[in-house]
């Protein structure tokens, strides 16, 4: 198990350093193809629950993507971690400025208190 975390966090650094590498431009540029790519599958269009996530600092944002899915009436679930990290809940956001706060990582999360909890086999 060890050696499969040890993998996963070497691929992880070679694609945080690949991206680092990057000028804005370009990197935006790679971000808008990823959400071109996405808004035209056709598993995506198909889908009514969409399992997505916010980005810490190092990944890709995906808050343009959040907010176009809500705006095509898609249902967005996002995740809540517990303080172990190794499992979360899921919980359906309708508004990204009103249902969001920050976690204790400064991670945006779905607000428990304004956000229906959702199933894993609801989510498409």
């Amino acid at each position: 198990m060890d050696e499969m975390k040890n993998g996963k966090s070497s691929v992880l650094a070679q694609v945080a350093a690949r991206m680092d590498a990057l000028s804005p431009a370009a990197l935006e540029e790679k971000y808008q193809i990823i959400e071109g790519k996405l808004f035209e599958f056709a598993n995506f269009l198909e889908s009514q629950q969409i399992f997505l996530y916010t980005p810490v600092s190092t990944e890709i944002p995906t808050e343009a993507i959040i907010r176009k899915s809500l705006e095509i009436e898609k249902s967005i679930i996002l995740p809540v971690f517990t303080d172990s990290k190794n499992s979360f809940s899921l919980y359906k956001i309708s508004d990204y400025d009103k249902d969001l706060i920050r976690s204790a990582d400064d991670i945006l999360e779905p607000n428990p208190e304004r956000c229906k909890k959702i199933a894993l086999e609801e989510v498409d």
